[in-house]
């Protein structure tokens, strides 16, 4: 992943998912994540490499932010203290599920600057307290988790 990069993981993934289900393809369309945040499931926390794999593949079939945090358990239980970095990662994994029922087609960010594209093209900037990772997913996250509790209403 370090190497191809998040987004091509994913999407190299997603084309194996659609091809090993015999063509059963979800319909939603992805999210694109540029955002300079590391994140991955840390090696130092997950040794099997068949595990790690296991996990990616069982993320990105999330179709609900309760069934990451059920997984969120499962690792605490399995291998311990989550770390930062597999913690981002699976806090990228939220934003994903969220940006895509709020219709949003992007999210990116340049130091502390935020901006989500929304599918109509309309763009919402946002601006997180420092350019640190964990701020701008908080920020992220507290974002559209107040967008989803208004469009409830």
């Amino acid at each position: 992943i370090k190497n191809i990069g998040y987004a091509l993981y994913t999407r190299m993934l997603e084309d194996a998912i659609y091809e090993l289900s015999g063509g059963k393809k979800r319909l939603e369309k992805s999210v694109e994540i540029q955002l300079g945040v590391s994140a991955f499931l840390n090696p130092g926390l997950i040794a099997s490499d068949s595990l790690r794999l296991d996990l990616y593949r069982r993320l990105s079939l999330c179709e609900n932010t309760d069934e990451v945090g059920q997984i969120h358990e499962e690792i605490e239980d399995r291998f311990g203290k989550i770390d930062d970095l597999s913690a981002q990662f699976l806090q990228i994994i939220t934003l994903k599920i969220l940006a895509n029922q709020l219709g949003i087609l992007k999210l990116s960010n340049f130091n502390q600057n935020i901006t989500i594209t929304y599918s109509d093209e309309k763009k919402e900037s946002l601006k997180a307290p420092s350019k640190d990772d964990n701020d701008i997913l908080e920020t992220l996250l507290k974002h559209l988790r107040a967008q989803i509790s208004l469009k409830r209403r």
